[in-house]
């Protein structure tokens, strides 16, 4: 197991510093506290929250966390989770979790988060909280997850709108598993983006000593608004892969009718030679034909005219374009 545990504030300036017996300080109620788990097994996850001696309903939450979307509020604790980018371009979600009670937050996930990650080190350096409390860490944590999500979100846009102009100009250089591929990472990013927004909606009404965002409503503001913004992009790139897909299969049609066309047009040149060819491959003594000098450079030279002429026919009304 993994774990990172922070104090919120200090008197160095800085909005995370980094402690080791965080534990012993939460007890005796100095300050607020971070601690942020991951890579670890059940039994080192419950030998470490028996010390924070949570009640059952919240300790069964903890123990079972990473397997859904929730929100449980309870009265000394609030626990809820959504997914997240396991990094920043890859489509890997897995569940980040919050475990909230007095003046500490606990967040657990099964694998390293690379925007979490960069998000301690700036706030551990940059980042400056409106207070140092935890309500304002949640609210600033959820607010880069949105911001992530939402950057997310137009760099599909981006590649979207860059396979709709090829869709345009060369639509044969579009592949079957570039629009696949597109609309993998889009559901991927509508499983994200629409179980955040949920969350954000439930946890901005929440109202506890311990996790109170309604008191930072215009900061938590920003996190709603980029999950509502993410959202509309998803709804309208659904529609845009919708149509890129379905001109996709009808230029495959239309390629298959072309081949269908030239295989016809052929098989109509060759009728009247196979015709001819039927007609001198019969086994009849009498045919005069057959017994004629050039009766043999005739009719080839009868089978090419027939067969140059309908092709000719053919090309003149555009038949073979």
């Amino acid at each position: 197991m993994i774990l990172n545990s922070y104090r919120l504030g200090g008197n160095i300036g800085k909005t995370l510093v980094p402690i080791e017996d965080f534990l012993r300080l939460w007890q005796q109620g100095e300050s607020s506290y971070w601690v942020d788990i991951y890579a670890y097994e059940t039994g080192e996850l419950k030998t470490f929250l028996d010390q924070l001696k949570l009640s059952e309903i919240a300790m069964k939450c903890c123990m079972v966390a990473g397997q859904t979307v929730r929100f449980i509020p309870l009265r000394e604790a609030i626990f809820f989770e959504f997914p997240v980018y396991v990094g920043d371009v890859t489509s890997e979600l897995i569940h980040l979790s919050f475990l909230c009670i007095q003046n500490l937050i606990v967040t657990l996930h099964d694998a390293p988060v690379a925007s979490l990650n960069g998000e301690t080190r700036e706030l551990a350096t940059k980042l400056v909280l409106k207070q140092p409390t935890t309500s304002a860490l949640v609210c600033l944590l959820l607010q880069l997850e949105s911001v992530k999500s939402l950057k997310i979100s137009e760099n599909l846009k981006i590649s979207v709108f860059e396979l709709d102009e090829r869709m345009d100009d060369d639509p044969d250089s579009v592949e079957a598993n570039e629009i696949l591929d597109q609309k993998r990472a889009l559901r991927t990013l509508d499983t994200a983006v629409s179980a955040q927004l949920r969350c954000f909606e439930f946890t901005g009404q929440v109202s506890r000593s311990f996790l109170d965002l309604k008191e930072l409503k215009e900061q938590f503001q920003l996190a709603t608004s980029n999950a509502h913004a993410a959202n509309q992009v998803v709804k309208r790139l659904e529609k845009s892969t919708a149509d890129i897909r379905q001109r996709f299969e009808m230029n495959q049609q239309e390629k298959t009718n072309r081949r269908l066309a030239i295989l016809t047009i052929l098989s109509a040149i060759f009728m009247p030679l196979t015709f001819i060819a039927g007609i001198y491959g019969m086994n009849f003594d009498k045919m005069p034909e057959l017994h004629w000098l050039y009766s043999y450079p005739v009719v080839l030279i009868i089978m090419a005219l027939i067969a140059g002429g309908m092709y000719f026919y053919f090309k003149k009304k555009g038949w073979l374009e």
